[in-house]
């Protein structure tokens, strides 16, 4: 007599209960060929879940949290666990969060490889620099969890025989706000700011809000300032916002602008999704002052488009004629 096969439900059952076990079976023990690194985004997930302090023995939590690189992370946890690390060993919620996104169809892996659209296979130091817009993955999706949303696979990006790559996943305002931060902090290299100007050509899950519009706008008054070759791809991105809401981001933003840098403040005025008409003009000054009801913020734009001799300039002769009239 042959056994009656398993149900799809029985298989699926069994498979979790194997990762709850050992949610990190491929990870212990490790192949010691140096060329391998796919043991780099499983330490990274792990460093995540000590931030978390899902560990239930917190001095391993600790320690690995505060490994500075990924091979100090993983001796850590070879120290700890020797072949094995059991799920026993975390916080029930996280190993639960851990099964359905770590291990069930490895969505992490397909969100942490889409950060490298470029390369087939990252260095483990350029891994290791992106823990950061990682955690603010990881982040975002156990918080839809949580929300009872179902963990879908992203897509990784993918270049074809051409050369074109498949997009990556969108993100939500809040992650895609921090990943912007992280990555400007990151612009110091060819490399960083080659992932900084790509960012905002990364989709959102959502047309960008005014937080959105605003986050972008503050990179102009970055210090020191990023480079201008860079900052195009800022500008791009701003010229696609409507003009409401990129005239009600400017208005918020306007004292800030002022008071740190004049050029943005005059460059961002000149709305770069196309030429403003003179009603445009009225509608903005319209939007600044009530924004900005403590604060004459067009008469201090007027006075800076005199300063920079741009009385001439029928967009600011608007700002001019309506500062000289308010006062």
């Amino acid at each position: 007599m042959f056994e009656t096969p398993p149900t799809l439900e029985e298989f699926l059952k069994a498979g979790d209960d194997f990762f709850r076990a050992s949610p990190f079976s491929t990870l212990l023990p490790r192949d010691e060929d140096p060329s391998d690194t796919n043991w780099v985004p499983g330490i990274i997930f792990l460093r995540w879940l000590a931030r978390n302090r899902a560990f239930l023995d917190a001095s391993v939590g600790s320690t690995v949290a505060a490994a500075p690189s990924p091979a100090d992370a993983l001796a850590c946890v070879e120290t700890a666990f020797q072949d094995e690390i059991p799920g026993a060993a975390f916080d029930p919620e996280l190993l639960e969060f851990t099964v359905r996104y770590f291990c069930m169809a490895a969505p992490y892996l397909s969100d942490f490889f889409s950060l490298f659209p470029q390369d087939a296979m990252p260095s483990p130091n350029a891994m290791w620099d992106k823990q950061e817009q990682m955690y603010a993955i990881i982040d975002y999706r156990l918080q839809s969890w949580r929300n009872g949303e179902s963990i879908v696979r992203a897509i990784i990006p993918n270049a074809d025989h051409q050369g074109h790559a498949e997009p990556a996943t969108p993100l939500d305002a809040d992650v895609w706000i921090t990943m912007l931060a992280t990555l400007s902090d990151a612009a110091v290299t060819h490399e960083g700011d080659r992932a900084y100007a790509n960012h905002f050509y990364r989709p959102l899950t959502k047309p960008p809000s005014v937080e959105v519009v605003l986050a972008v706008m503050r990179e102009f008054l970055r210090n020191p300032p990023h480079d201008a070759s860079i900052m195009c791809a800022a500008e791009n991105f701003l010229s696609d916002i409507p003009l409401s809401r990129y005239i009600k981001a400017y208005s918020i933003l306007a004292p800030d602008l002022l008071d740190v840098s004049s050029d943005a403040a005059l460059n961002l005025f000149n709305y770069p999704g196309s030429e403003l008409t003179p009603r445009r003009v009225r509608q903005f000054i319209k939007e600044l002052r009530r924004c900005n009801p403590g604060r004459d913020v067009v008469a201090e734009l007027a006075q800076l488009a005199i300063d920079w001799d741009s009385e001439d300039d029928e967009i600011f002769s608007i700002v001019i004629d309506a500062a000289q009239k308010q006062g």
